[in-house]
């Protein structure tokens, strides 16, 4: 093999080698983005499946700074009980963001601003940012809620829904009133 051929092949085996580390660096990326959007996913469908039951909707803010309580009067409210209870979504921006979800009976739900009433909560998603200073739950209207937020990873996942609830309650809701 002539000197010619030898420094075409190692500079062909160069370049293949440089095409094999990048796909190999960029597969971490690619997993971290696929898992954020997964657990977006989660929350919104979360979500969605308990509004859209909703006879009623709360969404409040609970302290300065960004957390916030979504609460819901429904009759798609996950467990073995069937009959109506109440749902909630639970925001809170301390270490990096976090979305709870819980249910109850037809009891009134508060916010877990402690770590005691958080215990029974469950973790939807973690590293959850508001997007562009919307809350991470709104109620848009009296049958509506918008969600707005993103999960951060090595490339972050937006997530940008709304749930619509066709029935509306009248009188006391046992959850929030």
């Amino acid at each position: 093999m002539g000197l010619l051929t030898r420094v075409a092949v190692v500079g062909l085996l160069t370049i293949a080698g440089g095409v094999l580390v990048k796909t190999a660096s960029a597969e971490p990326a690619v997993r971290s983005a696929g898992a954020a959007v997964y657990l977006g996913q989660v929350v919104a469908q979360s979500v969605q499946q308990g509004v859209r039951g909703a006879q009623a909707i709360s969404s409040v803010p609970v302290l300065p700074g960004g957390a916030r309580l979504l609460v819901v009067w429904s009759d798609r409210v996950p467990g073995d009980q069937p009959g109506y209870g109440c749902q909630a979504w639970y925001y809170s921006p301390a270490g990096g963001g976090t979305i709870y979800t819980t249910h109850t009976a037809l009891t009134k739900i508060v916010a877990p601003t402690t770590p005691l009433l958080l215990a029974p909560w469950d973790t939807l998603a973690e590293g959850v940012t508001p997007i562009g200073g919307a809350a991470v739950f709104a109620k848009a209207t009296a049958t509506s809620v918008t969600m707005s937020f993103a999960i951060t990873a090595q490339e972050p996942a937006l997530i940008s829904s709304a749930a619509t609830s066709a029935i509306t309650a009248t009188g006391t809701v046992p959850c929030f009133d």
